[in-house]
């Protein structure tokens, strides 16, 4: 069996406790940890950081403030080695004999901080929530004047967003709320690994031979100076405004270079071909709220007053494939709220004109967002079709109302799609 490198240990220790291995790889991790005390203590690390990342939101004098597991990511955890068996419960976190560790730096001992590389340009985040860092038992929270450290791995909060600029050049990365991402410097080389998430880019022409790397479970993109998006999910998406990238599947040879106004992406089997692709910004044609008169600069969805948003977008210039959509809605606070909270469904009319007939889910979104900033539903581009798009905007019983503005208030909905042109 070919020797695994430190960092592909490491990308499978990660992957081990964000998703179920498959037997080969489970295999090849399961023999490095017995094998090799170097493997042992980077799986321990991942061990102990994965622990933080799940239940500490914020650490600090003495507290640990537990929140929820992230959805959607049940942990079938199996056993790879008796050196190596992890039992995570109640806050408690056990390693086998040979394999232990305290999952906190001791706060008495000082603490050995890694290379600062970024310092964050911008911050947001709801009041109760923080943006965290983890960093070898390392627990902070983010504020406007702190660095962002080589090894740091950021937790981003549905409803946050963060802007880090990076030390002694003009690149920026933004990374969108429900995000983590792992932050490194590799003998000056940046590097950023996003176990799913979405993030942007604007990046300076880098140092000859030092390109920044931007890897995900399914892909790595080699950047050397341009602007992009990815976006990590069930499927991993490049796509380049500026500049060109070099996009390659991880355990594979193959690769795409993707120039500005294209796109590639890549799951678990397949890597498409850098597609043109143009973006497309939609205002409506109509907007109202249902059930509530004499307020036509807002959208408003409320369960208990049955307030509901209805918006109609004519997409009947669309020529060519949509690949991707999204529509943004600008959060206000109205009177005295500081946003919303809660389930919201984004439904797609049958008949444009009967908001009480059939309809089909098309996106929905849980979480907070704060005044001033945008909701963005992210819609199956199959469930937009030619002419009128009638759109119903519900919010679940149990919610604290959201407020958005018309194309009347401070900023219009705006449906944006990415559309390969037809040929």
């Amino acid at each position: 069996m070919k020797e695994l490198t430190q960092e592909k240990i490491r990308d499978l220790s990660a992957e081990y406790f964000l998703h179920d291995l498959d037997q080969e790889d489970l295999k090849k991790l399961e023999a490095a940890v017995l094998a090799d005390d170097g493997a042992k203590a980077i799986f321990s690390d991942a061990a102990r950081d994965e622990w933080l990342i799940h239940n500490v939101h914020h650490y600090a004098d003495d507290r640990i403030i537990h929140f929820a597991p992230r959805r959607k990511r049940r942990h079938k955890i199996q056993a790879i080695a008796a050196s190596a068996a992890i039992l995570v419960s109640l806050g408690t976190l056990v390693l086998s004999r040979t394999l232990s560790f305290s999952p906190f730096a001791d706060k008495n001992d000082e603490v050995q901080l890694t290379q600062a590389v970024a310092e964050v340009a911008d911050l947001f985040v709801l009041e109760g929530d923080a943006v965290s860092v983890v960093n070898s038992g390392r627990v902070e929270k983010l504020s406007g004047s702190s660095v962002i450290r080589t090894g740091d791995r950021i937790v981003v909060p549905p409803g946050a967003r963060l802007i880090y600029r990076y030390l002694g050049e003009d690149t920026l990365i933004e990374i969108e709320g429900n995000s983590l991402v792992e932050v490194s410097n590799h003998e000056g080389a940046k590097r950023i690994h996003m176990s799913h998430g979405e993030l942007h880019a604007d990046v300076a022409k880098q140092t000859e031979g030092k390109p920044m790397r931007v890897s995900t479970r399914h892909a790595e993109a080699v950047v050397l100076g341009t602007s992009f998006s990815i976006i990590a999910r069930d499927v991993t998406r490049l796509s380049v405004t500026h500049g060109r990238v070099r996009f390659t599947p991880l355990d594979s040879d193959e690769s795409v270079e993707v120039g500005a106004g294209r796109y590639a992406e890549t799951g678990e089997d397949e890597l498409s071909v850098a597609t043109e692709f143009v973006q497309r910004v939609f205002l409506p044609v109509f907007e109202k709220t249902l059930n509530l008169t004499q307020q036509d600069r807002y959208i408003a969805v409320d369960p208990e007053r049955n307030y509901k948003g209805l918006i109609k977008f004519d997409l009947e210039e669309i020529q060519g494939e949509i690949i991707e959509a999204r529509l943004r809605l600008h959060v206000v606070n109205y009177r005295k709220d500081y946003g919303g909270s809660g389930d919201v469904r984004l439904f797609r009319l049958s008949d444009p004109d009967q908001p009480n007939g059939h309809r089909s889910q098309i996106s929905a979104y849980r979480g907070r967002v704060g005044g001033g900033m945008d909701l963005e539903f992210e819609v199956d581009p199959s469930a937009l079709a030619d002419g009128i798009n009638s759109l119903l905007i519900v919010m679940d019983k149990g919610g604290n109302d959201f407020w958005f503005s018309s194309s009347k208030g401070v900023a219009s909905p705006r449906l944006e799609l990415k559309v390969t042109p037809s040929e």
